[in-house]
């Protein structure tokens, strides 16, 4: 039997979908940050909140940077 050399397609499959989530996420959650500093802090403050639980807690700062909750910016 011969000793196998290298990666399988679908392991090389799963580490580019594995690599592929880690910089979708981190580029989400950077879109988050900025978009916070954006906003204007004023009155209604739902954008600023739901920015701000983003910023707080990354799992979900990923899917938020992306997303348009209707803030207003400067």
């Amino acid at each position: 039997m011969k000793k196998q050399k290298g990666f399988t397609v679908i392991e090389l499959m799963i580490i580019i979908i594995i690599f592929g989530g880690i910089i979708f996420g981190c580029i989400g959650w950077g879109l988050n940050i900025y978009k916070l500093v954006e906003l204007d802090f004023e009155e209604p403050y739902k954008a600023e909140v739901i920015r701000g639980i983003g910023v707080a807690a990354a799992p979900i700062g990923c899917f938020i940077g992306y997303m348009d909750i209707g803030e207003e910016s400067q």
